[in-house]
């Protein structure tokens, strides 16, 4: 309900059908980044309300992020694993026109296949199979 709410101005507006095609540029310009940020702070703070038990509790998480923020973020991956995180990133952003991020067609198809089993090993060596978390639409 609360992403239908924010997406009910921009359709009653006209204006949700406005970036369709991404612009065929390496960076975004600081309108594009500007949106960018918001979409993703507006996503994320609605996904507080998503996980919280009561509407109160989603309101005082948030408040604890802007008042009692205790030093910045933890990072407990390796360097390696933070590089791997920034690459796919960069593939997800430099191919965002195309259907899939990892559609390389460049590449022949050996290196292409190669490229992708690679990508299997590190999820699977550096997943992390030790913790069991409950499905989180199990608590509905």
């Amino acid at each position: 309900i609360l992403h239908a709410t924010l997406f009910l101005p921009l359709l009653l507006l006209g204006r949700n059908r406005t970036f369709i095609e991404p612009v065929p540029r390496i960076v975004p310009c600081l309108k594009e980044g500007l949106m960018i940020i918001t979409t993703f702070l507006i996503v994320s703070l609605s996904w507080v309300f998503f996980r919280a038990e009561s509407i109160s509790e989603a309101f005082m998480i948030l408040q604890r992020i802007a008042t009692k923020w205790e030093g910045g973020a933890r990072f407990d991956l390796p360097g390696f694993l933070l590089l791997f995180i920034g690459m796919m990133l960069a593939a997800e952003w430099i191919n965002r026109h195309k259907e899939h991020p990892l559609q390389i067609p460049r590449l022949s198809p050996p290196l292409r296949w190669a490229t992708y089993y690679a990508l299997f090993a590190i999820i699977y060596f550096f997943g992390n199979y030790q913790t069991q978390y409950d499905f989180i639409y199990f608590q509905f």
